[in-house]
């Protein structure tokens, strides 16, 4: 394992084991792998380049009371209850930035709202649920630790909070790469928002980017090839290109009532510089939520009248674009040809129009999320391996 955790000497094995170590380089050890975390908490998201991050500290210089409190104060805003965000929201607020708040991601739980009944910016996570430190709650239930004294932290140092420190930090956890910020309205209630505000610094070196790839509505391509594939099964619809509607895909029936289709997908890539070493996407682990839509199709003319869209779960793949694909896409200027990332099968926004007097297809707009784990060798100083 790294150094940062052994420099010292520390034997975080057990209580009786850290009792041959000073109080104080335990503290200062917690206190520094937690300011390291929270750190990269932050550094992680997908945020505009002007959004101000706090110092990663490399040698904790604190009194011990402070650093206590802050190791607690931190942890417990990572696992605070969504539902508890309410007794810090003012009415009338403007947007509050969450940074480091409720940012794990219990991926053991799926929503039980499906789409089109969810509202995007009124759910925290899409609907999925973070990790907390309620007694009984999911952290407690899956990792099978006592939260006690980190909701009820002892007055003075304890070794056992220390060790519950230590355990806690030791968990592969995902976190969003979203950045999410809240408001608290008066009849709305508390409403979220999942900004990513993608950018490149330089893409030709190794400086940190994120960078974001999405392919036009251009009625024609890899995009709409794969919705082609899907739709050509419905004798009843025949495919024209309308000057009206020349930058969609329009299927068409012999009562000349249309069925406009809209489409983009949208690849990702991601480079960050951590503790040793340059990390991309594909090194921390990452998994992915996308929610889409349920196609309703009272008069059943549209091909896809068996289509049903709604949650998935870790569907990222691997993708390599071409420089022509690319040069074709909305995508940053400059952008070189290489491997990118996309939430699989969600693909598509579809309107329909004058079919009958019946609107016959409900749409829900698609929305993707990316988390990563950060908790490994090379990303941070303070590590270990987490328990099988």
């Amino acid at each position: 394992m790294p150094s940062g955790w052994t420099n010292s000497g520390i034997d975080w094995t057990s209580v009786e084991t850290m009792r041959n170590s000073r109080t104080e380089d335990i503290v200062k050890e917690l206190y520094q792998a937690v300011n390291e975390r929270d750190y990269y908490i932050h550094r992680v998201k997908f945020i505009d380049k002007n959004y101000t991050i706090d110092p990663l500290e490399t040698d904790a210089r604190k009194r011990i009371e402070n650093m206590t409190f802050y190791i607690n104060s931190t942890i417990k805003g990572w696992l605070t209850p969504i539902s508890d965000l309410e007794d810090v929201l003012t009415i009338g607020n403007p947007l509050i930035n969450m940074g480091s708040l409720c940012c794990y991601l219990d991926d053991s739980y799926t929503p039980t709202n499906t789409p089109p009944y969810i509202n995007f910016n009124t759910e925290y996570l899409y609907g999925f649920k973070n990790l907390d430190y309620t007694q009984g709650g999911n952290f407690e239930t899956q990792y099978s630790i006592d939260l006690e004294l980190l909701r009820n932290p002892p007055k003075r140092i304890s070794l056992e909070w220390c060790k519950l420190i230590y355990d806690i930090l030791q968990e592969d956890l995902k976190v969003s790469v979203n950045n999410w910020r809240v408001r608290k309205h008066s009849t709305l209630g508390t409403l979220f928002y999942a900004y990513g505000e993608l950018f490149v610094n330089d893409i030709n070196s190794n400086d940190e980017y994120f960078i974001y790839v999405s392919e036009d509505n251009i009625g024609e391509g890899t995009v709409f090839q794969d919705i082609e594939d899907e739709l050509n099964n419905n004798e009843t619809l025949t495919i024209i290109f309308d000057s009206l509607f020349e930058s969609d895909l329009t299927y068409q029936t012999p009562s000349f009532d249309r069925l406009r289709i809209t489409a983009e997908r949208s690849y990702f890539t991601y480079n960050i510089s951590a503790y040793s070493n340059t990390f991309n996407i594909s090194d921390l682990n990452p998994s992915s939520i996308s929610l889409g839509y349920i196609q309703v199709d009272q008069l059943s003319i549209a091909p896809f009248s068996n289509v049903l869209y709604g949650f998935y779960k870790d569907e990222l793949k691997q993708e390599v674009l071409t420089q022509s694909r690319i040069d074709d896409s909305n995508s940053s200027p400059g952008l070189q040809a290489g491997t990118y990332y996309t939430c699989d099968d969600i693909l598509t926004n579809f309107d329909n129009f004058n079919i009958g007097s019946v609107q016959g297809i409900t749409t829900q707009p698609t929305k993707s999320s990316f988390f990563i784990k950060f908790n490994k060798e090379g990303f941070l100083n303070y590590y270990t391996e987490p328990p099988p």
